[in-house]
């Protein structure tokens, strides 16, 4: 997906996300304030879960898939935590 892979800009990856419409999922503060200032990437989903083990982090994506599907459907901005999901707007 991304050419330059792990060497990807920021501006190049919120870019592609706007023009392909694909929601940016990451850990990265970097588009935590990007979002918040310009409104990119296209959709946001911020992961603030702290230092899991790649196990439980596949757990809670398992556990909380359909209602971060869900909420994408009409927000464009989440940020995960470990005992909710918060939406900004």
């Amino acid at each position: 997906m991304l050419e330059a892979g792990n060497t990807t800009t920021d501006s190049n990856t919120n870019m592609l996300s706007i023009l392909e419409e694909y929601i940016l999922i990451t850990k990265d503060s970097d588009f935590y304030y990007s979002y918040i200032s310009s409104r990119k990437p296209h959709k946001l989903v911020f992961v603030k879960l702290g230092n899991m083990r790649l196990k439980e982090l596949k757990s809670y994506f398992e556990r909380n898939a359909s209602a971060i599907i869900k909420l994408l459907e009409e927000y464009s901005f989440l940020i995960l935590e470990p005992e909710r999901i918060r939406i900004l707007e």
